[in-house]
């Protein structure tokens, strides 16, 4: 009796969404989500790596129209999908900053002369004490690091105003490090 019951009510729920919506018609509803779903992603992922200054040059920041576009589709697309498409583009980010090099790195690498110099000699170079001594020490040694602007950003994205969302700005529009060390023979 429930079993005959219940196939009636799947029948008639068949028939009455055929009625609703036909389905040729259903079938090309779930391509456009899918198509939805894709357009999506690659927009929120555009606009993720420009937020995280990750952006490669053929990556330009989203355009006005492709961020009402952006914005109306996370108002018609399921939660879920939002939630699958933002966690593929945050991945992508993240592995994407992991293979840029560190600050120390490239601030080592823009104060250097390009790589090893051919006047530089290693400890393994050195085979007596005479050519140890050769080595001149230098006397004076001036570093200095100044970095134009250093801005901080911290945003809450479960906010949905964009006045509630900026949680914290920080901007140090000069920041210098210098060393001067100047050696000597101390008596």
């Amino acid at each position: 009796l429930l079993l005959g019951a219940q196939t009636a009510l799947e029948a008639e729920d068949m028939r009455l969404r055929a009625l609703l919506v036909p389905p040729e018609i259903e079938r090309t509803v779930c391509l456009l989500e899918d198509a939805s779903k894709t357009e999506y992603g690659q927009l929120y992922h555009r606009q993720l790596m420009t937020q995280r200054r990750l952006a490669l040059p053929e990556e330009a920041p989203l355009s006005a129209a492709e961020q009402t576009r952006l914005d109306l589709l996370e108002d018609a697309l399921p939660v879920e999908t939002l939630a699958a498409q933002r966690c593929s583009a945050q991945e992508a980010a993240d592995a994407r900053h992991e293979q840029r090099p560190g600050l120390l790195a490239m601030l080592m690498e823009k104060f250097s002369c390009g790589g090893p110099s051919q006047d530089e000699v290693g400890i393994e170079d050195l085979r007596d004490a005479a050519q140890f001594e050769a080595v001149e020490v230098p006397q004076n040694l001036n570093a200095e690091i100044v970095i134009g602007e250093v801005a901080l950003h911290l945003v809450d994205d479960a906010q949905t105003e964009q006045e509630k969302r900026q949680a914290l700005s920080l901007h140090l529009h000069k920041t210098q490090l210098s060393a001067d060390v100047a050696s000597g023979v101390d008596h």
